[in-house]
């Protein structure tokens, strides 16, 4: 998974998190006819979504609903680009949209740091998780077997205060303190509890609930919204025994508050165990024994129940598809590379290679690049006519048109005085090759700078390559070196592959065919650079 889709899932899950969080919140306190339970299904109904949306984003349309909080690039500028490409990077370069200078971070930091920050706090997770396993373990090992109760084992132990239950792959506990057996209302209400934690699968849940608690460590709502479930677990408990009839209030709310009472004041709950005073604050404990006199909420209908969470599914899918424009990969690769020149018809025959994809994030993969190859496209709009029509009359190649925008980007420029072995002009050729095409050059005229003159000179060179060397790759590494020189490595590389001669180290230009079979892919596939 690249860095754009890793941030951007990253994000998703934690915004959607949030939105799950304030949204239930948000309904419950404007609807009051939502009993505990049913609340308690909401919230793992919600996270299951979340978490089905979350596999599922990858499979989303990534079209841009809105403006990228964040592009990667494959470079920092396209003046360090030779410098920082690398096609085996995954990292690329992240410019952040909201941040002022245009900074830009090197992805290869920000996976690092992400592994330093997780990998310690998972690791240190962890070993909670398994040190309250251990005593788990340990107590469970050191307790008396009481009872057997489909795949749950009930047992006694003498040094416990708080009744709690877990589950350990196949295997359920409940884990009662003997303290309990004086009292046989408080020893059966115990017992009863720590069941409807299981039938409710409470004790599954936490494993679930603290892995989200990991992956979304910093994000403050899934601290919020587990807190919140592990209230609900308890009223759900409570709600449920309470309706049956099969306990009075006052032996419950008693049994509350004895254990409460009974609890050691430094004793820790542990991490994957759901117990009956746990959450003992006085406040809590307070709000479950007024609800065990309250008039229990009328529950809304199954109808009126879908239709809100059908409404909320709606908005959270509609979340994770915007979310897509979070982060957006400019960069090409070979994968999508090889699509684009499936579906792009080219009388030049096109290839894809490691040298061809470098070019490809050259004039696609930075901000520059872009800006430049989309000028250059616009300027060609002037010439493009004139061109086509010279190109069709002679039976070129139409994709010759993407010459000039290697060469000068479609502006008619002048030659550098400091470098008089340059060219001038659209097709930048050089005094001596538009002397030999007939164009005048002195110090009176050039008619490098006039472009049907230039066009014409570079329509008569390229059929002359042709002519000579009947391969079109050859013939535009011909341009830019001139045939005696293609010649020359062809018969010293004993090869007519120019890209064996390119890779020998025989162009003028580096990677000169390889930006030029670039733009012809991009030319004829101008959506890559929206």
């Amino acid at each position: 998974m690249s860095l754009a889709e890793s941030l951007t899932l990253y994000l998703t899950l934690n915004i959607l998190i949030i939105l799950g969080f304030v949204g239930l919140k948000l309904l419950f306190k404007l609807n009051k006819n939502f009993d505990f339970h049913t609340k308690l299904k909401w919230n793992y109904f919600l996270i299951l979504t979340i978490l089905g949306l979350v596999i599922l984003h990858p499979f989303l349309p990534s079209e841009q609903v809105f403006k990228p909080t964040a592009k990667i690039w494959t470079a920092k500028s396209l003046k360090t680009f030779s410098t920082d490409y690398n096609i085996t990077d995954q990292g690329g370069y992240l410019k952040f949209s909201l941040l002022k200078n245009d900074k830009i971070i090197d992805g290869t930091s920000i996976y690092n740091t992400s592994l330093f920050l997780f990998i310690p706090l998972f690791i240190i997770i962890a070993a909670l998780l398994f040190y309250d396993l251990y005593k788990l373990h340990k107590i469970k090992n050191n307790s008396y077997n009481y009872f057997r109760f489909g795949n749950v084992d009930i047992k006694i132990n003498d040094q416990i205060k708080v009744p709690f239950s877990y589950t350990f792959g196949a295997k359920a506990f409940v884990i009662v303190p003997s303290s309990l057996l004086v009292n046989r209302d408080f020893f059966k209400i115990a017992i009863f509890h720590e069941l409807q934690h299981h039938r409710q699968g409470d004790t599954a849940w936490i494993y679930l609930i603290w892995f989200l608690k990991l992956v979304c460590f910093f994000n403050p709502a899934i601290h919020l919204w587990c807190l919140e479930i592990s209230k609900l677990q308890e009223f759900s408990c409570d709600e449920i025994l309470i309706g049956q009839k099969k306990i009075s209030s006052d032996s419950y709310a008693n049994c509350l508050i004895a254990v409460a009472q009974s609890c050691q004041s430094d004793m820790q709950a542990p991490l994957c165990a759901t117990g009956l005073t746990f959450l003992a604050e006085d406040t809590l404990i307070k709000r479950r024994i007024e609800f065990m006199y309250a008039q229990k909420p009328k529950t809304l209908s199954f109808l009126k129940q879908s239709l809100i969470f059908t409404f909320i599914f709606i908005t959270f899918l509609g979340t994770s598809y915007a979310s897509k424009s979070f982060v957006q990969d400019k960069r090409i690769t070979m994968i999508e590379a090889k699509k684009l020149i499936q579906s792009t018809h080219s009388e030049i025959p096109i290839e894809i290679n490691d040298l061809v994809l470098k070019q490809l994030n050259r004039y696609a993969g930075t901000p520059e690049g872009r800006t430049f190859f989309k000028e250059s496209l616009i300027r060609m709009k002037i010439y493009k006519t004139m061109i086509e029509r010279r190109l069709t009359v002679n039976k070129l190649p139409i994709e010759l048109l993407a010459i000039p925008i290697v060469e000068s980007g479609y502006q008619n420029l002048p030659q550098d005085p400091n470098h008089r072995s340059w060219g001038a002009g659209l097709w930048m050729f050089i005094e001596s090759t538009a002397r030999t095409y007939g164009l005048q050059v002195d110090k009176d005229v050039d008619e490098r700078f006039n472009p049907e003159l230039l066009t014409d000179a570079a329509v008569k060179y390229f059929q002359s390559n042709y002519d000579l060397f009947f391969d079109w790759k050859l013939s535009i590494l011909a341009y830019n070196i001139g045939e005696r020189n293609v010649q020359n490595a062809m018969k010293d590389l004993k090869t007519r592959d120019a890209w064996i001669i390119v890779k020998n180290g025989r162009e003028n230009d580096k990677d000169y065919l390889a930006r030029v079979m670039a733009a012809i892919i991009i030319m004829k596939n101008p959506e890559i650079l929206n």
